[in-house]
């Protein structure tokens, strides 16, 4: 099957060669891939995974299979990804901690396929299916991609109204004078400010910058309710 050919059906498509046992699950489709798991993210993109286990990375990459295997997925999809499926033995097979000159050049390798050509993702030995239903559903929306960034420094809002302060909390850049604004037009109901159009909450006092930070909020919560 060509990776081209994926259609955005929310299926994970496996290759038969793997042992996930998704073949009676909705999720998944089974079909002969060039890499070992695919699929059409919303915005169209492929997104492909080649997976090593701990004790093939080292002999793939020795062998330069890795190599190959790699350069091909760089010519057929738009996200490339590299899957470590991990296990209880040492990460490649090898202990780590005795660098020898294969070794380190294995994971200097690693690091520039991470910062040059496509992506890391860690696999656990069981519960594959679950886990990729999960990876996919934080992959696929650009709140899911933008969640390690979640956050603020400044140390959390405690002094106001219940919602004057979740608003503030929430990381969605409100500050004290239009987190009043929004409670008071919204009579303090957050679900409603949080759920509101987009229009509502301009004339209320929110910012454009505000409304889109609120509307990628509610899709990540609509991927995590779908997955």
């Amino acid at each position: 099957m060509e990776l081209r050919e994926l259609t955005t059906d929310g299926r994970i498509y496996i290759d038969v060669n793997e042992d996930y046992a998704v073949r009676d699950r909705a999720e998944f489709a089974v079909a002969r891939l060039p890499c070992d798991i695919a699929w059409r993210a919303q915005d169209g993109q492929v997104i492909g995974v080649e997976v090593k286990r701990s004790g093939d990375l080292m002999t793939s990459w020795l062998s330069r299979r890795l190599q190959r295997q790699v350069r091909a997925l760089i010519e057929q999809v738009d996200v490339p990804v590299l899957g470590l499926r991990l296990s209880h033995s040492p990460i490649l097979g090898y202990d780590l901690y005795q660098f020898d000159s294969e070794i380190l050049d294995l994971v200097l390798d690693l690091a520039a396929w991470s910062v040059g050509f496509g992506a890391i993702v860690f696999i656990p030995p069981n519960d594959v299916p679950d886990y990729l239903l999960m990876l996919r559903a934080r992959l696929d929306s650009e709140s899911g991609r933008r969640r390690i960034l979640a956050g603020s420094d400044h140390r959390p809002v405690r002094d106001g109204s219940p919602c004057t302060n979740a608003l503030q909390n929430l990381g969605l850049g409100v500050g004290p004078v239009i987190a009043s604004r929004l409670e008071q037009a919204f009579g303090g109901d957050i679900v409603a400010i949080l759920t509101a159009p987009d229009e509502e909450l301009v004339r209320a006092g929110a910012h454009r910058g505000i409304v889109r930070r609120i509307k990628e909020l509610r899709s990540y919560r609509s991927q995590d309710d779908g997955a």
